[in-house]
């Protein structure tokens, strides 16, 4: 039998005390079965155990070459809402004997992911007072995005983003797929020091890009066009220019709705470019729309805004 394997005779439970009259199999499905033990519990109380016997799982936190952790977004039907996951897969249909193998495949399946290490982390119980299924960990790192394969019905977005935003997204609450929560927190501290260990300069462009949203929030021309690069910083000033559309375009949220810009996920493009995504909120929190795109460029040691969006 496979390691992992759930095992289904309860040899801990027998040796606390529980005794296994009789075991009925109510349903049976490729992917589950529904259980139900007639015991004797410690104590000598006497009543029926009913759950389900699944397969295991694996998770996949996966980690760029660039530093960038993908999630995916996936519509799930049976709650009906689109949910933020990891990469995952049951053994239901896997034949191998290593889970690394299977981590592997449902990697390269879901985001088209190949990974140069694959790090097992642990293993967890998502639901051990229903469910008998152990789910495993595995961290995945310089991986390399490609076409994903998807299976026939499922419905998943890729994105790249910070290792500090998908943390957050687990510490909030946002991410509501409580496996893939609990994969990303048990990955934290690895995933801290891979955070560390990344280029520095994304950072100092978040911070330019910023500025840039936080200036045409207030309203202050000056700073805004302190962040532009030397052609737009050219042209900010010529009616009808592209800078000077964004200026009235970016006002005009900012005077009509309100909206503030708050840093949401990267996509680098190379060493002297980076483009950046920014989430619109109006004042009571909510998003307008989707993330629009910012690009930035290097000028001599700076970064500067080549290309804006609001």
């Amino acid at each position: 039998m496979k390691q992992w394997l759930s095992n289904s005779e309860k040899p801990n439970a027998l040796a606390t005390g529980w005794q296994v009259h009789r075991t009925t199999y109510l349903f049976t499905h490729p992917v589950f079965t529904v259980r139900e033990d007639q015991l004797t519990w410690p104590g000598g109380f006497e009543h029926p155990y009913t759950y389900i016997e699944g397969k295991a799982a694996v998770l996949i936190v996966p980690v760029t070459s660039e530093g960038q952790l993908v999630l995916i977004r996936q519509f799930r039907y049976i709650v009906d809402s689109w949910v933020w996951e990891v990469p995952a897969g049951g053994t239901h249909d896997f034949d191998g004997d290593d889970l690394a193998d299977l981590a592997r495949r449902e990697l390269y399946e879901e985001i088209g992911g190949e990974a140069e290490t694959l790090e097992y982390i642990d293993y967890f119980f998502p639901a051990s007072g229903l469910l008998n299924a152990a789910f495993h960990i595995y961290l995945a790192t310089g991986v390399r995005l490609h076409e994903n394969h998807l299976e026939p019905g499922e419905i998943i977005e890729v994105h790249p983003m910070p290792i500090s935003r998908a943390l957050e997204m687990a510490h909030s609450g946002e991410m509501r797929g409580a496996p893939s929560a609990f994969a990303l927190l048990r990955c934290e501290p690895r995933l801290i020091q891979l955070a560390e260990a990344s280029d520095a300069p994304e950072t100092a462009a978040i911070q330019v890009a910023q500025a840039h949203y936080d200036a045409i929030a207030a309203g202050d021309r000056e700073r805004w066009i302190a962040t532009l690069n030397a052609q737009n910083r050219a042209m900010a000033d010529r009616r009808g220019s592209s800078p000077d559309f964004w200026w009235s375009s970016g006002r005009r949220y900012a005077e009509e709705y309100g909206v503030t810009y708050h840093f949401h996920h990267t996509e680098p493009q190379d060493g002297s470019r980076i483009k950046l995504f920014f989430e619109r909120r109006h004042p009571d929190g909510t998003r307008r729309g989707q993330p629009v795109p910012i690009h930035l460029e290097r000028e001599g040691a700076d970064w500067r805004v080549r290309i804006a969006s609001y």
